[in-house]
């Protein structure tokens, strides 16, 4: 029951959060001529927006985030909400140019103004993080290039387009929409901080060895660790991390955890990694 409460409040608060840009649109007079298009097409873009700067937030691993709905589904939602974003974001750009005409030179980078060029960089930038994302292996790009640059392409797509919507300037004037506005890059900032310094930093300090590799179906292996220098991590099953070699820095793996191991054994924990599994060995 707590936890099902715990996942009503978060949920409740992910859509506060996703609505929340529209506040910047109450009360605000429209500009002479702009049609509804127009100012429907801007709430697509900001709740786009919103939806893509929270993927930070998915991912992020907060304990008291994912108890309610575990890692494995939140990666999951965050896969599939990416579509909805790139939904948003791309029917912004398209709604404005059907209803207004006038806006179809702001394609022309070689003369648009600069806040045309960072949407369309944006946009860009997601295409691209999608198309990696679907098609990696197709492509034959690496795990540990995808992963670099899927964690650039999403910085630069929130990025440039919170500097679109600031160079837009219309509805982030004010001292409430600016609150609003900056609360949003403050989050941003930190969310950015935590996932790539601060967590990072954190697990470097807690390092595991590897005490045994047993061979499995399916391509897969268990690997046996046991802390060094800490007392370890609570267990919940199903619980999933990364892990990486020290012998090769650039050797990443995904690891899940399988079952309640008994109190005098090694956690053990399933390797989700193929090409990649014989780099860590005993010892």
């Amino acid at each position: 029951m707590r936890n099902l409460l715990s996942g009503l409040v978060w949920i409740f608060l992910y859509l506060a959060f996703c609505l929340a840009p529209l506040l910047l649109v109450v009360g605000q007079d429209n500009p002479p001529g702009r049609a509804f298009l127009v100012e429907f097409s801007v709430a697509l873009g900001f709740v786009g927006l919103s939806v893509l700067a929270l993927q930070f937030a998915l991912i992020a691993r907060f304990q008291t985030v994912a108890a309610p709905f575990g890692i494995d589904a939140l990666l999951k939602y965050h896969v599939q909400i990416t579509f909805f974003g790139l939904g948003f974001a791309l029917a912004h750009p398209i709604i404005l140019f059907f209803a207004d005409p006038k806006y179809l030179p702001l394609l022309d980078l070689a003369t648009a103004p600069w806040r045309a060029r960072f949407a369309f960089t944006s946009v860009i930038a997601l295409l691209a993080l999608v198309v990696l994302s679907l098609w990696r292996q197709r492509l034959r790009v690496s795990y540990e290039v995808w992963h670099i640059t899927h964690g650039l392409l999403a910085v630069a797509v929130v990025l440039f387009a919170l500097l679109h919507a600031s160079l837009v300037g219309f509805y982030v004037v004010g001292v409430v929409r600016h609150v609003v506005y900056d609360a949003y890059i403050g989050g941003l900032v930190f969310l950015l901080l935590w996932i790539r310094v601060i967590s990072p930093l954190a697990r470097y300090r807690r390092p595991w060895r590897v005490v045994e590799v047993r061979p499995e179906l399916g391509n897969a292996s268990t690997l046996v660790v046991k802390p060094v220098g800490h007392v370890g991590f609570s267990f919940d099953p199903g619980n999933s991390g990364g892990s990486r070699s020290g012998a090769r820095r650039s050797a990443s793996h995904s690891i899940r955890s399988r079952s309640r191991p008994p109190p005098t054994h090694p956690r053990a924990a399933r390797s989700a990694s193929r090409s990649r599994r014989r780099v860590i060995s005993p010892g």
